[in-house]
């Protein structure tokens, strides 16, 4: 290819940038057919995208023609897409970016020459989907007339026209060619859920119109009607209830619902009871109507005061001055529809607790978080072999299980920085220390489940262990030993038996001092002052933390600590005093070969503590350093010991 073909082709990508067709044809036809041919279809490390692709990309239609007619590019030769220069993992074909970006004239170009108009992208959708989802009717419309599939579904399940509901004169054109209006996705979600979702209301007429069925339930057991109450789309309640006759129950139910999300999701609580004010006008006409939401016992009931979920006999309007009462009741209308172990409902729980938490409301933002948390972590426990198809749901599940933890550690710091600020009474704290013992507990138990199944990432449980030792430390300054729990300590030796390992093999220890704890969460600024904790330390060493434990590199907790030191972190000869006295090794060495004390400085201070080592220690580090034999020359009790002493 002339001088060499990776200087051709980065002048033909110039000339493609600068609009150059005249220099770009020549360029090309200076070349043989075979050449023309490999210049338009090589992939450049640079973008990963050919020539061919890109021109297709930047709507250069002449140069496009030219490669058309003279190339033979690869047409079905896919490209990265990127919209708007953001640049995403999704690979498709150059028909399929025309039809999304609605450029009818390149997808015409490109149909006339044959290219295939149901090839399937990386996210496994075909260019009459990726028109149907843009909204390019023109596109849709050339796609049909020349044989694309509008009955093909994604791997969910997914089809053109539920794809199309935001844009009825599409819906309207695929029904016309002949598209199910009642065909359901994975989840039994026909065109007229999605429709109603979205609330849009036009596709829902058109649907309606064409035949489709308001009353089929998907999985959830939800109809049209429902899926729109739960969507807080009135008008097209209000349009289905008035075009169809559904079972007063379903009425009933509707308004209940529509109330309830209308309360949760927005403060709207005139307009919320204004919905249940129908439902409770309908139920005074049906004597025979039976309201299943007071059958059976909800689970918030575990961390919320009885009088709080007690309705009046009034009835639900008459707790209309009580905005707690009114969010109370609309969740347990929610967890009665949904069910409590749905994600739908555990994901109200946390934006109702992200709420609370906004208004420094701290018990009642922990109380809600604490039950999405026991919800998490019931349905994580449900998993049962776990195969490489269902990983990445459960990883994608126990990221969010997570994220519950560090919204609640971020919570009891707010709490605790709030107790400083407004010198709220201790002995009075905001936070019932129940509450927050009752939370450690959990994070435990989370610990313990995590262990007992070795597949599971150590990233988890260095994570939760950190998060552990953090909301103790926060109980500890939240908590006057006064009204603190004995049980908080049987928490905290449950933890230390279960010996949880971060990512570098360190131990709760060590934890104890990292000076970038929880990073991530960005409470490190409030606790410097506080953190390193030599009290922490303490407590675990007393509970029986093992002081010998070492990490990845060897280092045991004194080393750790002397090493702080060395970096000016402030800690004092207490700490090391501390660790001694709860019978660290001094003469213990890491993989190098180097105690605690050969991390110091000649002329550092520490060196002054108290260093003195047992006769003991002295002649185990001899038979360590000197790997004299020993097996059967001592009692059977000192290999450990000795062993302690070697690198």
């Amino acid at each position: 290819m002339m001088p060499s073909s990776s200087s051709v082709l980065t002048l033909l990508y110039k000339y493609l940038q600068d609009d150059k067709l005249v220099e770009f044809v020549t360029l090309l036809r200076t070349s043989d057919t075979d050449t023309r041919q490999l210049a338009v279809n090589l992939k450049p490390d640079s973008t990963g995208n050919t020539l061919f692709f890109t021109a297709c990309q930047m709507s250069k239609l002449p140069f496009v023609v030219h490669m058309l007619s003279e190339c033979s590019p690869d047409l079905e030769m896919p490209g990265l897409c990127t919209k708007d220069d953001h640049i995403s993992l999704h690979y498709a074909t150059p028909l399929w970016l025309a039809a999304f970006s609605g450029n009818s004239p390149l997808a015409q170009l490109l149909i006339c020459h044959r290219a295939e108009v149901n090839a399937i992208s990386s996210s496994g959708s075909t260019p009459i989907m990726a028109a149907c989802s843009g909204g390019q009717l023109g596109v849709v419309f050339l796609l049909v007339a020349n044989g694309a599939d509008i009955h093909r579904k994604t791997s969910l399940g997914i089809t053109c026209l539920m794809m199309s509901t935001q844009h009825p004169e599409i819906a309207q054109l695929l029904i016309r060619c002949g598209a199910r209006v009642n065909d359901a996705d994975c989840l039994g979600n026909t065109a007229l859920h999605y429709a109603a979702e979205v609330g849009c209301i036009n596709t829902v007429k058109v649907l309606i119109e064409m035949g489709a069925n308001p009353l089929i339930q998907n999985l959830d057991k939800c109809n049209v009607i429902l899926t729109a109450a739960k969507a807080r789309n009135e008008h097209i309640v209000e349009y289905l209830l008035a075009v169809r006759s559904p079972k007063t129950s379903d009425i009933i139910t509707a308004y209940l619902v529509l109330g309830a999300m209308t309360i949760v999701l927005e403060d709207n609580y005139a307009e919320g009871v204004r919905h249940w004010q129908k439902a409770i006008a309908l139920h005074k006409l049906t004597p025979t109507y039976v309201h299943t939401f007071k059958l059976k016992k909800s689970t918030l009931a575990e961390c919320f005061n009885k009088n709080d979920l007690e309705i009046p006999q009034e009835g639900l309007v008459h707790i209309t001055e009580d905005s707690n009462k009114l969010n109370l009741q609309a969740l347990i209308i929610c967890e009665r529809q949904y069910g409590p172990k749905n994600q739908n409902f555990i994901n109200l729980l946390m934006y109702r607790g992200a709420v609370c938490a906004d208004k420094d409301q701290f018990t009642q933002a922990l109380r809600f978080w604490k039950l999405a948390y026991t919800l998490q972590l019931e349905k994580l426990m449900n998993w049962k072999h776990i195969d490489s198809k269902h990983l990445y749901m459960f990883e994608l599940f126990h990221a969010s299980v997570l994220k519950t933890v560090e919204y609640i550690v971020q919570t009891l710091f707010h709490h605790w920085k709030f107790q400083d600020i407004y010198n709220v009474k201790v002995d009075h704290p905001l936070v019932p220390e129940t509450l927050t013992r009752d939370l450690v507990q959990q994070v435990v138990c989370h610990i313990e489940k995590i262990l007992s199944n070795h597949s599971e990432s150590v990233s988890h449980v260095t994570f939760l262990a950190r998060s552990c030792l953090c909301m103790l430390f926060i109980y500890l300054h939240m908590y006057p030993a006064s009204i603190r729990s004995t049980q908080i300590g049987l928490h905290l030796r449950r933890l230390i038996r279960l010996n949880p390992r971060g990512d570098l093999s360190e131990t709760l220890l060590h934890m104890c001092l990292d000076i970038h704890l929880l990073d991530s969460m960005d409470i490190n600024h409030h606790m410097k002052r506080h953190w390193p904790s030599c009290e922490m330390v303490d407590i675990l060493l007393l509970l029986g933390a093992n002081p010998h434990a070492r990490d990845l590199d060897g280092n045991t907790v004194l080393h750790k600590a002397v090493l702080l030191h060395s970096k000016e972190h402030g800690l004092t000869s207490e700490l090391i005093t501390t660790l001694l006295k709860r019978g660290v090794h001094l003469d213990q060495v890491n993989h190098k070969g180097q105690t605690a004390l050969d991390l110091l400085s000649p002329g550092d201070g520490l060196r002054q503590v108290d260093t003195m080592f047992s006769l003991q220690c002295l002649a185990a580090r001899t038979v360590a350093t000197y790997k004299l034999s020993y097996i059967g020359e001592v009692p059977r009790d000192l290999y450990s010991f000795i062993e302690l002493h070697a690198s």
